[in-house]
This record gives C-alpha cells, structure tokens and sequence, in this order.
C-alpha cells in the first residue's frame, strides 16, 4: 500500500517503490531566503528520498547547513545543468534576438526544470517544487493506479499553446492549467518529450534554443513557453487518463498576507487554518497595515495554542512542524 501521511509533523520516507519520488527546487537569486524555507518545509512534510537544489554555485552556502537531514540533499551548479546552456548563454541569445534578456532567467528556469530528467541519480518520478513555496501539510501526489494527481488551474494563456501546436504539433488536451505550484515529473515521459523537441530541429543545436526560436517575437519579451502546459498536455494526448484532478486548500498571495519572510507564528497560522501549501512571491505592491494586523492575529493565535499545549502539557505538532520549517 502506499504510504499516506496521516498526522502534521509525521515523516516517513517509505512509499511503493512506484511511488517513491525525488523532489527539485530550482532557487534563483531574489529567492534563496524563502528557497530555505521552502526546502524545511519538504524535508518535513515530503516523502522526498533525495531534494536537488539548482540554483548558482555562490549560494551553495545558503543550502549546506541542510545536507545532514533525513532526506539526500544535492547542491547543483544552475550552468551545468544543461548541457551547452547556460544563463549567461540564454541572456545572449535574447539580447541578439530582441535586444532585451531580462525574461533570461524565467526561460533558463524552465529548461532546469525539464534537463533535470537527464541525470542518472534522479528518481523515476521527481517533484518540481517552487521555491517561493511553503508546504504546511503532508504531500500526496499518486493516485490509484499510478496516475498523478494535479491541482488545475483556470490560466488559458495563448501563446503558450501556440507554441505547443508549432512545436509538437498538439492542441490543448484539457479544459484546465497545469501551471501551479508544484507538478510531479515522470522522468521517461519528460525524456521523450525533449526528444521530441530534438527531432523538429534541423540545426543540431541545443533543444532549449529550438523552444526558444519557435516562440513568436511578439511573445519571446513576456511569457511565451511554459514548461509545465507543454509537459501535461504531451502526456495527455499519449495518455488521456493520466492525471486526476485533486483540490487543495492553498494561499498564493502569502507575501500581502505576512511578507515575504514569514515568522514561525505566521506559519503555525497558516498551518491552523489548514492550507496545504502558500507561496510568498517576491514581487506585487504590499501594504504594511495590513501585514501588520495579520500579524498580531498569528501572534494571538501561536501564544494561545502555546499556553494551552503548557497547560496540558502536551506538544502541539502544528506548532512543532512550523518552528522546523523557521528554525
């Protein structure tokens, strides 16, 4: 049987050897405080046997603290994950394509997220976490019969499926997005699909350069690929059946609720209010009243529960499993 969390705070790392996964947080500079909240969060609430953190070898620092944990954590270099690509490469290419590399970055991240397949040490399913985000419960992501379990959204964004139909040849499979915060990878299928990608190219150049010319200049400057709506709807058209549909209880906006580092109480909060994961993004206008109200609520809330756990003497797992992911 598969293993299912059942308590806040219970880890284990035993799953069907069909289900036992890898998980990959890909950290970019303007994330790497959050990132190692993020990372606490998977070691406590996953089932992850190994964590790959991509991100440049001059944050490695920020990450080594956590290598002697229950879960393999493996610090990767961003510039060797590719092979031939590397940001700097994908800034040039941009600025001699448009005259502008700032969406550099947000493309690379997508092609470190996909190449990752290509290593021998990767298991055969690999969760692709984001790294802005926080989990607050234990994660599932199987159902019966092997198939994934995805939580859909309502983006439709056009130039993402245009590129899909250049590239592959496929329309839009299903009537929801893949694009959330987390998907869970098969590595053979994401194999196949940059095989695929491969073989529409006649340059012999590297296949993140073939996605990147396929995308129109009109949408090149601002989001025209999606990593993840190009890898669902390939599987979905081989396999229409693959992925179930599952709703989580989540936050997105966390950054307006608490700001961009939340405390322990905040997350303890969060945790109360039975949220699954929030995701604290570092960009949109914050207002500080109302961060600073939240907060009085979380503190309310974090020494009430705390004097009533002293009280019983008892430990509250909410509690504990919120100082990890802080601490």
């Amino acid at each position: 049987m598969p293993h299912t969390p059942t308590t806040i705070g219970t880890k284990v790392r035993t799953l069907h050897p069909e289900q036992s996964y890898d998980a990959v947080l890909c950290v970019s500079p303007h994330h790497v405080t959050i990132a190692k909240l993020a990372l606490r969060s998977l070691l406590h609430f996953s089932t992850a046997r190994k964590i790959f953190v991509i991100t440049a070898e001059k944050h490695f620092p920020q990450f080594a603290l956590y290598k002697k944990s229950s879960a393999t954590i493996i610090l990767l270099d961003e510039d060797e994950v590719v092979e031939n690509v590397s940001l700097s490469k994908v800034c040039s290419y941009l600025t001699q394509r448009i005259g502008n590399p700032d969406r550099s970055g947000w493309y690379f991240q997508q092609f470190l997220k996909m190449a990752i397949c290509q290593r021998n040490d990767i298991a055969e399913h690999y969760l692709l976490w984001d790294s802005d985000t926080i989990a607050l419960q234990p994660l599932f992501f199987f159902a019966k019969g092997n198939r994934i379990l995805v939580t859909p959204k309502t983006e439709n964004h056009k130039p993402y499926f245009d590129l899909i139909e250049k590239l592959l040849n496929i329309r839009k499979q299903v009537d929801y997005s893949f694009i959330s915060e987390h998907f869970m990878i098969r590595k053979n299928e994401m194999l196949n699909l940059i095989t695929t990608i491969q073989l529409t190219d006649n340059k012999n150049q590297p296949w993140p350069y073939t996605i990147l010319d396929a995308i129109s200049n009109d949408d090149i400057s601002g989001s025209g690929f999606s990593e993840y709506e190009t890898y669902g709807n390939f599987i979905s058209q081989q396999k229409p059946n693959y992925f179930v549909c599952t709703t989580k209880k989540s936050i997105r906006k966390g950054s307006k609720l608490f700001g961009h580092t939340p405390s322990t109480k905040d997350i303890f909060y969060l945790i109360k209010e039975k949220n699954t994961f929030a995701s604290f993004e570092i960009w949109g206008r914050q207002k500080n009243r109302k961060i600073f109200m939240n907060k009085i609520k979380s503190y309310i809330s974090y020494a009430s529960i705390s004097i009533l756990s002293a009280v019983l003497k008892k430990q509250d797992k909410r509690i504990i499993a919120a100082k990890k992911i802080c601490s």
